[in-house]
């Protein structure tokens, strides 16, 4: 898609509504879904976005981070019991049922790369978006692997 500096990850962050105006950036333009413009509030509750860098707290179990993405992030109307059977779909699904109740810790450390990069997209799946962007190649790899 382009070599490094090419600006890959700047045009999914603004596609992904994670940039804003800045001192050094202009954004304009019109985000449509189905040729429709759509607000950043709509699109935030339909769309996540994977991010090349994993961010947790470290002293949470998997199982945790799912649970906290999922109460957070689907409708309060929907209830517990139905949340957790999302997060537990997710969990199947990406395989990390060996290591649900494992401390994330930092990559390398109590989780390989491999596994801390499943539980990031897994946080983001456990949200149940309409659309997953994702930057990282080894999401791809996961995701890819999957489909066999």
């Amino acid at each position: 898609m382009g070599s490094s500096g090419a600006g890959k990850s700047t045009l999914m962050d603004v596609i992904a509504g994670c940039k804003n105006m800045g001192s050094h950036i202009m954004i304009s333009g019109e985000r449509l879904v189905n040729g429709h413009s759509i607000d950043d509030a709509t699109f935030a509750r339909v769309c996540r976005y994977v991010e090349q860098t994993d961010i947790h707290v470290p002293t949470e179990t998997v199982h945790e981070a799912l649970r906290f993405s999922a109460y957070h992030h689907l409708p309060r109307e929907m209830p517990d019991d139905d949340k957790d059977k999302v997060v537990e779909a997710v969990v199947d699904l990406i395989e990390l049922r060996l290591i649900l109740n494992k401390v994330i810790g930092h990559p390398g450390g109590s989780l390989s790369v491999e596994q801390h990069k499943r539980v990031t997209l897994c946080v983001e799946m456990a949200a149940n978006p309409s659309v997953l962007f994702a930057m990282s190649p080894l999401v791809g790899s996961i995701l890819v692997q999957l489909a066999w």
